[in-house]
């Protein structure tokens, strides 16, 4: 019985934990990036700009990534469609 019940408790808190969690990034997004500091709010705009374009690039390269997949393997489709075709024919 104390075990069934240590593992409920296990559970629960894991949950209140990731909610937590949750919680505590959704208040730091909330909060600008900018610390009124002429200095480092340079240095805080070059790394969100950064991390800004390390995400367009990253989504570009998946993209690229799937249409080589969807090519290469439509293109072994059709050899395989046109293989069969011609074994019929002979």
């Amino acid at each position: 019985m104390w075990k069934k019940l240590g593992t409920a408790v296990g559970k629960v808190n894991k949950g209140i934990s990731a909610m937590m969690m949750a919680i505590a990034v959704m208040a730091m997004m909330a909060v600008p990036a900018f610390a009124a500091n002429p200095d480092l709010d340079t240095v805080t705009g070059n790394l969100t700009d950064g991390a800004n374009d390390m995400k367009v690039n990253a989504m570009e390269i998946i993209a690229v990534c799937i249409v080589i997949f969807i090519v290469v393997f439509g293109i072994s489709w059709l050899m395989s469609i046109f293989k069969k075709k011609m074994s019929k024919a002979a």
